[in-house]
């Protein structure tokens, strides 16, 4: 609402001006409402001056208030030309000029208001005596607003009825939701010479008795603390959605939680449904109790998805305590919420349009947008479906006989899955962990240990995977990361030597991890395991970490370096930061593209290292990857592809190793072109030899 008062006012006009009788705005008004009006009232809208000719009234403003809406809507209707002040000054002169216009026998006026600093604000409008109610002014932009005048209280009131556009002849009249707000000008005789002028603008919502301040039991009808506790609400959800169910636990790209997409898709609905009867409507009778249902819908909704989630998966700290804060700032929406929706409850059953307006525009953006999150749920939900997995256990099934293996890094990407494999095949699965909240992905039955000191010399144990280590792929590589990387693995593979050297039955066989980072950056050469090595941070690491295992050799333990190259899978790897920006159409190529990739699909991984622990005589590097590898170019293609998206994105090298430095350059836009040549001479079968059959199965 906008509200002013213009006071002092004299009028003046040149010595030859002469007035005449004006029966234009009599004729609006019945026989009754004109004789009500004040005499100095009567007299200002009884007389005219000539046409051509102007008169000039003088005066102070001495009052000037807008609410929320009223300010908002004057800023936006001066852009095209509307008559409203978009001041805040009171005390200062206004100058207000009206001059007949002869050619449409209406008006022309002209304020100028003053303002503390600056220059004067000067205000065009122009009425003309026709339209729908005999009376309208010009708003701009081929828009005009009709007026309706009235007497109350010894006031005479201008009030808009309707906005509309003129085309030629026509006035196409606006449809409700899509007009600005009422305007209100109020005239009033204060005597002494002083004629007041009280402007006032409201946003639609207020055409039905101002219900956005009318007072009712327990509260106030949508206040702005309400609509700020709502706008909290969805800058949080937001935030919740895109950086942790998007970008960091990749939801919608995890069988394990196709119910919690389902109740998150559900509730995303609801809050649609609740964005647009807030933002347009106030629903009465029992149309107001069933919104109280929607709410306590949502809050059961919320609880089952807390339950799902402890169930499921492990939520980092940031989402817990988003969450937290999410559930105390709905509590206290409902504080506020609750009154007015009982309030709207005890009126007879109906539904008023009640237009807000930005806010009306705002909760059906948001509207749209938790409709959109919704529809995408339960799409993912839909997709998850199909995801089918192989049986962990049928990953091991060529394992003879029951083995006792124990893993390090079991909690990893690699190593969950090898773990439930073995256990699944009733194998029996020793898991270091150095994370006990970790222990609850692991499937029973798993014999779990924090240090390998916990084992006795006489345990029994047939083979060692080794695993463990800080991941290189989690961030850039300043010197304390690559010296955490290097450490953690060098001590591990160390503790696992000493570890052989006391058991009194050594195993048969350790798989130590390395990578097919050992080989160095190359162009186009095939490389094989009898290939040599450039030098760059990714040898140096592998060289390590394959150097630390080879004392196990004079143990007379057979000894496999495991070259493991980029390895597919939705539960985590590489693969799965790509997923988001590519389902989105963000997805393209790594600088030129041309750089290699030699990948492995994470099941066909599990299969190998079951087939280097059932042959004894295979030792040494193994290359871990699959027989076809592609190009980058070839990857993003096919990537793009399988998701049905296009790929235009390309990601200039230069930037990428200006953020990434050493570990753009060589994980991004670097790689090698490797052949698993240990592994097919021996006649192990991959079940993914090309990339579009990986991700015809993983995604």
């Amino acid at each position: 609402m906008t509200s002013a008062r213009l006071s002092g006012s004299n009028a003046s006009t040149s010595a030859h001006v002469r007035l005449l009788d004006d029966r234009r705005f009599r004729t609006l008004l019945s026989d009754e409402d004109w004789g009500r009006l004040p005499l100095a009232t009567w007299r200002r809208f009884s007389k005219r001056v000539a046409d051509g000719d102007s008169i000039v009234y003088v005066g102070v403003v001495d009052e000037l208030a807008f609410s929320d809406f009223g300010w908002w809507f004057a800023q936006a209707a001066r852009l095209i030309g509307g008559p409203l002040p978009t001041g805040r000054d009171i005390g200062v002169p206004m100058i207000v000029t009206v001059t007949e216009d002869g050619a449409t026998g209406g008006q022309t006026w002209t304020r100028i208001c003053a303002r503390k600093r600056g220059f004067p604000q000067v205000i065009h409008s122009a009425k003309r005596f026709a339209g729908p109610t005999g009376l309208e002014e010009y708003v701009g932009f081929g828009v005009s607003m009709a007026l309706r005048i009235a007497v109350e209280d010894q006031v005479l009131i201008f009030r808009s009825a309707g906005y509309g556009l003129q085309l030629g002849r026509l006035w196409l009249p606006l449809p409700r939701w899509l007009t600005p707000g009422e305007l209100i000008v109020m005239h009033r005789d204060l005597l002494r010479g002083r004629l007041p002028l009280h402007p006032r603008c409201h946003s639609p919502a207020s055409r039905r008795a101002d219900p956005s301040i009318r007072p009712v039991q327990g509260g106030r009808i949508m206040t702005p603390l309400l609509w700020t506790l709502i706008a909290i609400q969805i800058v949080m959800g937001v935030f919740d959605t895109f950086y942790h169910h998007e970008f960091t636990e990749r939801l919608a790209w995890r069988p394990s939680q196709r119910f919690e997409l389902k109740l998150h898709g559900i509730r995303n609905m609801l809050y649609a449904l609740l964005f647009l009867v807030l933002g347009w409507l106030e629903v009465h009778g029992v149309l107001a109790l069933l919104i109280v249902a929607v709410l306590v819908a949502e809050i059961v909704i919320t609880l089952m998805d807390f339950v799902e989630e402890d169930l499921s998966r492990k939520l980092p700290p940031s989402e817990r305590i988003n969450h937290t804060l999410l559930a105390i700032n709905y509590g206290a929406i409902l504080v506020l919420l609750m009154p007015v929706l009982i309030a709207w409850a005890m009126q007879p059953v109906g539904v008023i349009v009640v237009y807000q307006g930005l806010l009306s525009i705002a909760a059906t953006a948001c509207a749209f947008g938790a409709a959109l999150c919704g529809l995408r749920d339960f799409a993912a939900v839909r997709r998850l479906a199909r995801m089918r997995s192989v049986p962990a256990a049928e990953l091991v099934e060529k394992l003879p006989g029951r083995k006792t293996v124990l893993i390090t890094g079991a909690t990893g990407f690699i190593g969950s899955r090898l773990a439930a494999s073995l256990s699944g095949a009733e194998h029996h699965v020793i898991a270091l962990i150095r994370n006990p909240a970790k222990a609850e992905m692991l499937p029973p039955p798993v014999t779990l240990i924090t240090s390998l000191d916990q084992l006795a010399a006489d345990t029994p144990i047939d083979a060692i995977v080794n695993f463990a280590g800080e991941p290189i792929g989690n961030g850039l590589w300043t010197e304390a990361k690559r010296a955490k990387i290097i450490g953690s693995r060098i001590d591990t593979t160390t503790e696992v030597v000493k570890l052989i050297a006391r058991l009194a039955r050594k195993p048969e066989v350790l798989i130590s991890g390395s990578a097919i980072g050992w080989y160095g950056l190359w162009a186009d050469q095939v490389l094989t395991e009898s290939a040599k090595s450039h030098t760059c941070f990714s040898h140096e690491l592998c060289a390590a970490w394959e150097t630390a295992a080879r004392p196990a050799e004079e143990l007379g333990v057979r000894v496999v370096y495991l070259r493991i190259g980029l390895v597919l899978g939705t539960e985590g790897g590489f693969v799965t930061r790509m997923l988001t920006p590519f389902e989105f159409g963000l997805g393209g190529p790594l600088g030129t593209g041309r750089q290699w990739m030699s990948w492995i699909e994470r099941d066909d991984l599990i299969r190998l290292i079951a087939y280097l622990i059932a042959t004894p005589d295979l030792s040494g590097p193994v290359n871990a990857t699959a027989p076809i590898p592609v190009t980058n170019a070839k990857f993003t293609e096919e990537l793009g592809r399988r998701l049905h998206r296009p790929v235009v994105f390309r990601i200039p090298g230069g930037l990428l190793r200006r953020i990434g430095g050493g570990f753009a350059d060589e994980l991004l836009l670097g790689g090698q072109r490797v052949l698993p040549n240990k592994a097919l001479s021996r006649g192990f079968v991959f079940r993914h030899e090309t990339l579009r059959s990986a991700f015809e199965a993983i995604l």
